[in-house]
């Protein structure tokens, strides 16, 4: 998306769906705001749970927990959001 962002200048530039519950919240807003800065704020970010559960054993959670963690992640990514400039 970086390369895109950076050869366009009107086109909003998104993800399908990002599944926050096997990813790091924190490390995807760092990753996702350097796509924004470099698109002047066209990036959007669509986040989304995983459907494919099989993973997670593979990342260490828990599949009882599947609620639990997908709601945790996305408070800690309204957080990082919020105090975004």
């Amino acid at each position: 998306m970086a390369a895109v962002a950076t050869a366009t200048e009107r086109i909003k530039l998104g993800t399908s769906v990002t599944a926050l519950s096997t990813n790091d919240p924190v490390r995807l807003y760092y990753d996702f705001s350097t796509v924004d800065a470099v698109s002047d704020g066209r990036a959007q970010l669509v986040l989304g749970r995983a459907s494919a559960t099989e993973s997670f054993p593979l990342f260490g959670y828990d599949l009882a927990d599947y609620e639990h963690l997908f709601e945790e992640k996305l408070e800690c990514s309204c957080a990082c959001n919020a105090r975004s400039p």
